[in-house]
């Protein structure tokens, strides 16, 4: 017998890539249509500072930083930090 506690659910591509947004999604999308090797880190907690992509197939090794919400003033401002 098992008891669940707590249960939470998560974005995922169809090749269960977890995804932030519709926007990080369609990155996703194209990232693995072009066939390119990179990772996904994984946000444990909400100040956590890590960027959205690493493309491990370029040298140096790139970051992406997906900027989705551009039209919200917070969002924005954050950003720009």
């Amino acid at each position: 017998n098992y008891k669940v506690g707590t249960v939470s659910m998560m974005t995922v591509s169809p090749e269960f890539i977890p995804a932030d947004s519709s926007h990080e999604l369609r990155v996703i999308a194209r990232l693995v249509e072009e066939k390119r090797f990179f990772i996904k880190p994984l946000r444990l907690e909400e100040n956590d500072l890590l960027p959205d992509f690493r493309l491990l197939d370029s040298q140096p090794c790139a970051v992406m930083e997906v900027f989705g919400m551009m039209n919200d003033p917070d969002y924005r401002q954050h950003a720009a930090d």
